[in-house]
């Protein structure tokens, strides 16, 4: 467990932290999550902590491969201090691409392609997910084929994962035809 300052120094806080809280879910687009800390060598007010900050996660679980991500600090909270000198507090993190979808947001019309496709286009060109992390055969093809003249889809000035997840409720799965079609994100992409 690392934190890196925003002038890419790394700081071991194996030892400082106190509990560690990784949540995925389908209904949450991104992996999110917070450490508790117990700082008695003034490391909170020595980071200078403004929003530049990253942390870096590494661990095993029986029977998976070894996890590693670097997550973006988008917050410090429940500060508290025991004592003179031992401060207690919380630091929030969450993937880099919903800091992405905060500054972006899309009018766009599609034509001449699926639904699917529309997820592909949105995910690399403005959260900017590399081809390694969300490949082809992780995106179900939708059965949806948008017709330029009768249905082309307009998205509305909406952010990206606001995009997605509404063009997700009118994607129908190939396989069965049945609707339910999410886009989350996991320990493994």
């Amino acid at each position: 467990l690392k934190l890196i300052n925003a002038l890419g120094i790394n700081i071991d806080i194996d030892l400082i932290y106190g509990e560690i809280n990784i949540y995925e879910d389908m209904f949450n687009n991104v992996i999110n999550g917070d450490v508790l800390l117990t700082d008695s060598n003034n490391l909170f007010n020595t980071l200078n902590m403004h929003g530049n900050e990253f942390i870096s996660i590494s661990f095993n679980t029986p029977g998976l491969k070894r996890y590693q991500k670097v997550f973006r600090i988008y917050k410090v909270s429940d500060y508290s201090l025991r004592g003179t000198s031992n401060a207690k507090f919380k630091i929030h993190f969450c993937s880099e691409e919903f800091l992405l979808n905060q500054q972006y947001y899309i009018s766009k019309s599609f034509r001449e392609t699926r639904l699917s496709d529309v997820v592909k286009i949105i995910s690399r060109n403005y959260l900017r997910i590399p081809v390694s992390k969300l490949t082809d055969q992780d995106i179900e093809e939708s059965t949806v084929l948008l017709n330029p003249e009768k249905n082309p889809l307009i998205v509305p000035n909406m952010k990206p994962f606001e995009a997605i997840n509404w063009i997700s409720a009118f994607a129908l799965s190939r396989a069965d035809q049945s609707p339910g079609v999410f886009f989350f994100e996991t320990i493994n992409g």
